[in-house]
């Protein structure tokens, strides 16, 4: 027997609709009727033939488009004529973070907020989930609050976050504190975690698009009559603004080609 659970090249989202487990929703996602869609889907292949499950056929969406009018990107493009769901995964904000090698597009990049790793924006607000995703029994998985550290997760090097407290984040301070990370500081804090699979250049360019998303929002709010230009915007901002604009002019300047395009655009946005 072996054993998968997102580990291998196994179309498990399939497999578990034939077992009868739930439908695919207009977020493409496999929904199970009273579980939603916050589960894994584990797989054991064995070598005996066992009685096959009735699939799931019926499609309990409805006129639900809650997912498709949530995407910030338009990924989510509905049903084709044989009523399966479609995305268009390059603008796929969880595409975008994790899979994507390279530069991500430009016109993209302000739609994407303060995202620097996956999106669950169409999870978040399907019915089923809302109505009955019920909260994991596992630590490392369990519900927490905005900037909360979950068991098991390193804090970010230099800051001292006691586990199930605070972390940085991702408002401004805490992109900065991001982004200040070097290689060896990044390969600490991400020691068995997810985040490992984007890579360190591809972790730096999300967080430099977030803080230019999130200096977009803080030129948007103190620019007025009397306050113009990167340095008046930078003292009427606050300091963690002059932080943000200091690593980011230091990423500018690194080496990493990557790191540095996507640090200049952020800064273009204030």
């Amino acid at each position: 027997a072996r054993a998968y659970v997102d580990t291998g090249p196994i179309l498990e989202r399939e497999l578990a609709r034939r077992a009868g487990l739930g439908w695919f929703g207009r977020n493409t996602m496999l929904i199970h009727p009273r579980r939603g869609s916050y589960f894994f889907l584990g797989v054991l292949l064995v070598e005996r033939e066992l009685e096959p499950d009735v699939p799931f056929e019926a499609d309990h969406c409805g006129s639900c488009h809650a997912c498709l009018d949530a995407c910030p990107t338009g990924a989510l493009l509905g049903r084709d004529e044989a009523g399966a769901p479609v995305i268009d995964a390059r603008r796929c904000i969880s595409y975008l973070t994790i899979e994507l090698r390279g530069s991500i597009p430009t016109e993209l990049r302000p739609l994407m907020g303060n995202r620097i790793y996956g999106c669950d924006i169409c999870q978040e607000v399907c019915p089923f989930n809302q109505s009955f995703a019920a909260e994991s029994r596992e630590p490392r998985y369990s519900a927490r609050g905005p900037g909360e550290r979950p068991v098991g997760v390193e804090p970010v090097p230099g800051e001292e976050v006691p586990e199930g407290s605070a972390l940085p984040g991702t408002d401004g301070p805490g992109l900065v504190s991001l982004m200040r990370m070097t290689e060896a500081e990044w390969s600490a804090y991400t020691r068995g975690s997810a985040l490992r699979r984007v890579g360190y250049s591809g972790f730096k360019r999300n967080v430099a698009v977030a803080m230019g998303n999130w200096l977009a929002s803080v030129a948007a709010e103190t620019t007025d009559g009397e306050v113009n230009g990167r340095t008046s915007m930078r003292s009427a901002a606050g300091a963690s603004v002059a932080e943000a604009i200091a690593v980011l002019e230091a990423a500018a300047d690194e080496g990493d080609a990557l790191i540095r395009e996507h640090a200049e655009w952020a800064l273009s946005r204030f």
